[in-house]
């Protein structure tokens, strides 16, 4: 239809890119915040052998606790880890978004659709402090904005790729039990040999 491919498209095009910098804002934040703060409190509890709660100090209320030149460091590499990772890896992510879980042309409204949601969703999350997964929230709405406008003469079945999705909401059901499992076993680990 006009209103997807036609004169709208390049309307379409500049609110994907502006969806796709609120996506990596939502998704850098939520990686630096998981990966980055535990590794900045250990350092603060080895210099300073305690690492002041929030209640306790309110100064730690700032993105990350960051203060201290060594925390500032700390905060760089881990942003470049993270920048690094989407540049090594990021491309098998977006081809699967982009071409696998729709068997359904992705247009520009749908995947404008997909990452709206998506960013809305993380965003809302965080407000109300609840942990979720950026890339889980994206291929949920990528999946619903997929069927959405499909005839009913087609189903769901002919739409997505269950097989696909199925893995994904196997991943991430098991990433969490995995991540518990390995940190106890190399906690014990360290118990016993330090």
């Amino acid at each position: 239809s006009t209103f997807v491919m036609g004169e709208h498209a390049p309307v379409f095009r500049v609110l994907i890119a502006a969806t796709a910098v609120g996506v990596a804002f939502a998704d850098g934040r939520s990686a630096m915040e998981n990966g980055v703060t535990p590794f900045i409190r250990l350092i603060q509890f080895y210099f300073a052998g305690e690492v002041a709660s929030v209640k306790e100090d309110p100064s730690q209320t700032s993105f990350l606790g960051i203060g201290s030149p060594s925390s500032i460091v700390i905060a760089l590499t881990g942003a470049l880890a993270v920048a690094s990772g989407l540049g090594l890896w990021g491309h098998r992510v977006t081809e699967t978004m982009g071409k696998c879980i729709s068997r359904n042309r992705l247009t520009f409204a749908r995947a404008f659709s997909a990452q709206l949601a998506g960013v809305l969703a993380v965003l809302v999350a965080t407000v109300l402090k609840l942990p979720l997964s950026t890339s889980h929230c994206v291929v949920t709405a990528i999946a619903i904005s997929s069927v959405c406008g499909v005839p009913a003469s087609e189903r769901a079945r002919e739409s997505l790729d269950f097989r696909l999705l199925g893995r994904i909401a196997f991943a991430a059901v098991m990433t969490p039990l995995v991540s518990a499992a390995l940190a106890a076993g190399t906690y014990s680990c360290l118990r016993v040999f330090l």
